[in-house]
Order: structure tokens, then sequence, then C-alpha cells
């Protein structure tokens, strides 16, 4: 018998039908978005 998905996770498969992307790849595009961001605050935007 499959276990039912609780939590955020029960959401990842409207996420992935809607937007045309897997989970994984948005968790990538988020890790990248973030070091971005860490980088630009250490160097002060130069």
């Amino acid at each position: 018998m499959a276990e039912t998905v609780k939590g955020p996770a029960s959401y990842f498969p409207s996420i992935e039908k809607k937007y045309g992307r897997p989970i994984p790849e948005w968790q990538d595009l988020i890790r990248a978005n973030a070091l971005v961001a860490h980088t630009l605050a250490e160097t002060g935007g130069k």
C-alpha cells in the first residue's frame, strides 16, 4: 500500500504540472539565486 504524501511535498505534482519543470530544477534555481544574493551582499554589489 502506498503512503500518502503529506506536507509541502504533497504540492509538488501540481507545481510540476502547472509550470512544466521538475522540483529539483526549481531547487537548483533557488540555490543559484541565493548564492548570487550572498555574493552581492558580501561585495556590496561591486
